[in-house]
Formats: structure tokens, C-alpha cells, sequence
């Protein structure tokens, strides 16, 4: 067998082993980051679209970017709140215009609810991405799923908003990666 098809494998059954250690007590997954609003080569960043209040919306719609330059690869997170009744006037409704939610919940909810559901800690993740595919492969695993994401950095997270009792959760759906896809052609 040769040294790159073992490599393969390899990683394939790291990813499948990796994916079952870390695999949800529930139907919910629990992203715990600490992101930055700065440009990063490693990391979580965070940024708040452009909205211009744009009736489409409920409220600004929220990306953040898990990336490793040094590893290369980039995996997006979106968060969006559609307003449906504004959507349809301008297109048809399509089966991922749904409406993610921004949960406040008692600061005890992070003990007793994600802690014990085996959240997924960015920072720890990602030291164990030695190729891009394998961080693909990760973020395959969750597409459709419903995954909050906890944002340390988020100032009501650290106490500086609210009343100092509540957490935000930020409902997300892994939207893309920089994996190269083949372009698909169709004959004329």
C-alpha cells in the first residue's frame, strides 16, 4: 500500500474516530469559541454583515470565519433571520430560508445544559487539524445541522451587556468551505 493512500486512510478514520468522541449527547451542537473582530490567520472571526435595514431581515444577518492559514483552510458559519412575509415579495421562498434564533439564557444553562452536551471547543479543534481535508471532512459532518455557538468575546458572554445572569447562544448553519469543488458541465 502506498505511503499516500495510507495517509488517506489515515485520516479518514481520525476524522470518523474523532467525530464519534465528540458526537452530541443531543440533537443540538455546542460551538464554544472566543472570537475577534480583527483580521486573523488562526482562529475565530466575526463579522456583522453589512445590513442597511434591509426589511429582508429580522435583524443583521452574522458570520464568523473559522480559518487556519497555516493549515489552509477556511470554514464559514452564517447566522440570518429571515423576515418571510418581506422575502417572498421579492423571490420565492426556498427550504433554507429559515429563522435562526438568538437564545439569552441563564448564565446556569452553560453549566447544565452545554457543558454536559459535549460542546465542540474551537481553539481545541483546531490543533487537531494537521491537513485542510481533514478540517473539510469536520465541517461536512455538520452541514443541515442545528450547532449554537457560545461566543466568549461576546460582551454580554463576559457580563458588560445585560444585567450579568444571562448568556447569548448564536444559532449558525456551516454554510461553506474553501474546499476546491469540480465545477459541474453541462453538455449544450
Amino acid at each position: 500500500m502506498g505511503t499516500s493512500l495510507r495517509k488517506i486512510i489515515y485520516s479518514i478514520l481520525f476524522c470518523s474516530l474523532y467525530q464519534n468522541i465528540t458526537a452530541q449527547t443531543r440533537s443540538d451542537i455546542y460551538l464554544i469559541c472566543n472570537s475577534s473582530k480583527n483580521e486573523i490567520s488562526e482562529g475565530m472571526w466575526r463579522g456583522d454583515i453589512k445590513y442597511d435595514n434591509d426589511p429582508v431581515y429580522n435583524h443583521p444577518p452574522i458570520t464568523f470565519l473559522f480559518e487556519s492559514k497555516n493549515v489552509g483552510y477556511t470554514i464559514w458559519f452564517t447566522h440570518y433571520s429571515f423576515n418571510l412575509d418581506k422575502l417572498k415579495k421579492e423571490r420565492p421562498i426556498q427550504k433554507d430560508d429559515y429563522q435562526m434564533q438568538i437564545l439569552i439564557k441563564p448564565k446556569s444553562f452553560y453549566n447544565n445544559t452545554i457543558l454536559k452536551a459535549n460542546p465542540i471547543y474551537i481553539d481545541r479543534i483546531k490543533e487537531t487539524f494537521k491537513t485542510a481535508k481533514e478540517a473539510w471532512a469536520w465541517a461536512d459532518g455538520l452541514r443541515e445541522k442545528t450547532i449554537y455557538l457560545f461566543d466568549g468575546s461576546d460582551p454580554m458572554n463576559w457580563g458588560e451587556e445585560g444585567d450579568g445572569t444571562t448568556i447569548r447562544l448564536i444559532e449558525v448553519r456551516m454554510v461553506a468551505t474553501n474546499e476546491p469543488r469540480e465545477e459541474l458541465v453541462f453538455p449544450d
